[in-house]
């Protein structure tokens, strides 16, 4: 943290000499450049921290409106970055669009992933992409159920098929078009949209084990 200097009183620095004058200016400048300096790395560390996470908006926001090391000024603008990062990076995805309502009921199938396009994915996209397909499943999930619990995570089990044909079907290696196909074929309840959903899960589980090499 930029070190503080204490404020003196105009007749204290009138009597300063030229040199220790001299030499307080510049100590003023070097901490300023320092204080420039370290505000800009928490604004980066913010934003690269929301890109990986990828929390949620609002509660990203509240944290940064507690950080006191930033002037008000500073929070205001760093969270409203981050929002038109995060509505900017989301519309890219096909995932929100401006000024319409989101898809009511049975969600329809996403364009297929492709391990080589996902491979090369800059880093925040791909986070970005991790996030939608979290917030798809839970979305195809609460279809499943006929009603969205926000809970429904700690109630996981053979109910969540989506899941257990991903988990399955990368472990053993196979491609993701036999599991979009089986799935399909498994139960006359699962729709297209939940097979392509299960297919692109298991793209990006491959991709990702191949980004970490």
């Amino acid at each position: 943290m930029t070190q503080y200097l204490k404020r003196l009183q105009y007749r204290y620095v009138q009597r300063l000499n030229d040199e220790a004058l001299r030499r307080r200016l510049e100590r003023i400048s070097g901490l300023r450049e320092e204080r420039i300096a370290e505000i800009r790395e928490t604004e980066r560390s913010y934003v690269e921290r929301f890109l990986a996470e990828s929390p949620k908006p609002e509660a990203f926001a509240a944290e940064i409106d507690r950080d006191s090391s930033l002037a008000q000024v500073d929070r205001d603008l760093l969270v409203n970055e981050i929002f038109a990062i995060d509505v900017k990076r989301r519309r890219a995805l096909g995932h929100e669009k401006p000024g319409k309502e989101g898809p009511v009921g049975y969600l329809p199938p996403r364009p297929e992933l492709s391990v080589s396009g996902l491979l090369e994915m800059p880093p925040s996209e791909f986070a970005a992409l991790r996030d939608l397909l979290k917030d798809e499943h839970d979305r195809m999930l609460s279809e499943r159920r006929a009603d969205f619990d926000p809970f429904y995570a700690s109630r996981r089990g053979s109910s969540d098929m989506m899941k257990s044909f991903a988990d399955w079907y990368f472990r053993q290696g196979k491609p993701a078009t036999f599991a979009e196909e089986d799935f399909l074929r498994k139960n006359p309840r699962n729709t297209p949209g939940q097979a392509r959903h299960v297919y692109n899960t298991i793209v990006f589980r491959e991709a990702e084990e191949r980004r970490r090499e």
